[in-house]
């Protein structure tokens, strides 16, 4: 699914569309009703090797084969072009971008049913708005909405933080606002938004705190009410939640460039609420069942080059940075993004160049446990950017030739070292 990949420079090239959330509270509005449910045939991905696992490969991972008969694989739609992907057991949640040769995020959240074997249409943004980065907690899935004034995603931009239960037809509002402070020819940086449980984190413009201030709200869905909020002296690119704590990336913004950049980690719990710094050049960040993982870069000067990125992850217990990924550059891996972790695991995306190959050659999902003296990587998945590990299963994208699907495994199916 090398089209969802976007590198640190393309990321900050487009932070325009890509940053934080927030407001007050509005009235709930409703959406669509859900469309009929699209069933998909579950079939088995690809042919394992006769062992289940071998040494280290010329890129420092020991690969895993995957059991056929435990993988589940849904195949999505034609010219479906997934963007972002978030999980919670079987259940996994995307946007979509639009064709084109400078997409645009489609209008609608789609719903992925791995035990079920189907996929469906969750909710769709009203006329001029997109959805952007889904996340799902439980049976709960948040997501940001945004509309700009202007073409080609230029200008001031009405944002909205939209909440809708799996089995329920109609999305609600949980804030609403306007971001208003934009990158020369770049429109305002959108909201992000996170959730765990009962609890939505969203990151946006602070008003009153010109010309760089942001801040993150902590709110519950069922009381309707703010929790805390966390002020940020610069942009936030990233977020993510889990029992109250807030693992955030925030950046410098140069108006001259249309970029942020110098990026770094910061956690913010209930019992510590004085943000702390975890980590520097960071960008990516998941976090789930108390462990952090990000993607960090070498230090570079201030191009916004993506270099030398690797994968690290930290037990909120302690919050001892651990890179878990091998140095890249060995064999033909260029480069690991798109982090995610849950069960005491992180997994990853290893993006591949053969020689004289005109693309990637296939983006391998890794896969990292505090038992493992090394890291794997799971075959037979070719194309694997995005992935989540949720509620006993790991999920991941695979964008074959005629097709793109959505597929998944039991943790327990695996057969790690």
């Amino acid at each position: 699914m090398r089209r969802a990949l976007r590198s640190l420079a393309g990321v900050i090239t487009t932070l325009a569309i890509a940053l934080g959330a927030c407001g007050g509270p509005s009235p709930s509005i409703t959406g669509p009703p859900q469309s009929p449910v699209a069933s998909a045939t579950v079939r088995p991905s690809g042919t394992p090797s006769p062992s289940a696992s071998s040494g280290p490969d010329a890129e420092g991972y020991r690969v895993v084969w995957l059991p056929p008969s435990g993988v589940r694989t849904v195949p999505l739609e034609a010219n479906f072009r997934n963007h972002r992907l978030d999980s919670a057991g079987p259940l996994v949640v995307l946007d979509e971008l639009q064709p084109g040769d400078t997409p645009t995020n489609a209008r609608a959240i789609i719903l992925v049913d791995l035990e079920a074997g189907s996929w469906r249409q969750l909710d769709q943004a009203a006329p001029g708005y997109q959805p952007w980065d889904p996340r799902i907690s439980s049976r709960t899935v948040v997501w940001v909405e945004w509309h700009y004034e202007g073409p080609n995603n230029t200008g001031i931009a009405d944002w909205r933080i939209r909440a809708q239960q799996v089995h329920e037809a109609h999305a609600a509002t949980v804030a609403s606002g306007v971001q208003r402070r934009t990158l020369q020819v770049y429109g305002a940086s959108m909201p992000a938004a996170a959730i765990d449980g009962d609890l939505v984190a969203y990151a946006i413009e602070d008003p009153i705190r010109p010309p760089d201030g942001w801040k993150i709200v902590v709110s519950s869905l069922s009381r309707r009410a703010v929790v805390r909020t966390i002020l940020s002296d610069q942009s936030v690119y990233d977020l993510s939640i889990w029992h109250g704590t807030v693992a955030y990336t925030v950046g410098r913004v140069d108006p001259s460039l249309g970029f942020t950049y110098d990026p770094r980690l910061l956690v913010s719990s209930p019992d510590h609420p004085a943000p702390r710094q975890l980590a520097t050049n960071a960008f990516e960040v998941r976090m789930r069942d108390g462990r952090i993982a990000w993607s960090q870069d070498a230090p570079t000067i201030v191009t916004g080059a993506a270099v030398g990125t690797r994968i690290w992850t930290a037990a909120l217990a302690d919050l001892r940075p651990l890179v878990v990924s091998p140095p890249v550059g060995q064999g033909i891996e260029q480069r690991q993004a798109w982090p995610s972790t849950g069960e005491g695991l992180v997994a990853w995306a290893s993006f591949r160049l053969e020689v004289g190959h005109a693309e990637n050659d296939g983006e391998r999902l890794c896969l990292w446990s505090p038992n493992s003296s090394l890291p794997v990587e799971l075959r037979p998945p070719l194309g694997a950017v995005l992935s989540g590990i949720a509620d006993g299963w790991v999920v991941w994208t695979d964008d074959r030739p005629d097709v793109e699907t959505i597929s998944g495994i039991p943790l327990g199916s695996i057969p790690l070292p």
